[in-house]
């Protein structure tokens, strides 16, 4: 992937889920960074179902195990609140916009308009009513094709927020909520994601 992303043309996008600190110590003196977090409960249901559609040996925990392992920061792309603390206190960083994918979702055009800016892409009206057409779920899942590896067939799932309603017994929505209050309170993040 780094040889491909050095024969690029100039203004390359590289999308990764590593955290500030696993990418070069002065990307933020020399690149935009985007970073986008969402709900963790969200984040939660999301990464249960994508490692649940790979062909792993040990084969599916349930969900609440699965939750309290994340919480517990035992799974890959772990620790979460870590990685998002890392971007949140560059958030003021003239080289780093931090979106929170709830906004993105309830107010698309504005977000789209702030990157717009912050990247400097100078894009029209009417371009940014094709980006926001482009990037909605439903077209990136009419268009979605399976990854050269065959892992992922269906890649987008449902692309909506709260889906974790849906996967939260009482008891274990009060653990994360408990989980996300005492990291966002330590952290200094005021979002509220419902």
């Amino acid at each position: 992937m780094l040889q491909i992303a050095e024969l690029m043309p100039e203004r390359r996008i590289i999308k990764c889920h590593l955290p500030l600190n696993l990418l070069p110590p002065d990307v933020l003196d020399t690149a935009k960074v985007v970073y986008t977090t969402r709900n963790p409960k969200d984040a939660i249901v999301s990464h249960y179902k994508m490692l649940n559609s790979m062909d792993i040996p040990e084969g599916p925990i349930s969900f609440d195990a699965f939750a309290r392992l994340y919480m517990d920061d035992g799974l890959i792309f772990a620790p979460h609140w870590r990685h998002v603390q890392l971007a949140w206190e560059q958030r003021n960083h003239p080289n780093l916009c931090f979106v929170f994918l709830e906004e993105l979702k309830t107010d698309t055009k504005k977000q789209l308009r702030r990157l717009n800016d912050f990247i400097g892409t100078e894009l029209t009206e009417s371009q940014l009513d094709a980006v926001e057409h482009h990037t909605s779920f439903k077209s990136m899942k009419e268009r979605g094709e399976p990854m050269k590896d065959g892992l992922f067939k269906n890649f987008f799932r449902k692309g909506a927020t709260n889906d974790w309603k849906e996967y939260f017994t009482p008891e274990l929505k009060a653990d994360v909520d408990k989980w996300i209050e005492e990291n966002t309170s330590k952290i200094g993040i005021t979002h509220k994601w419902e």
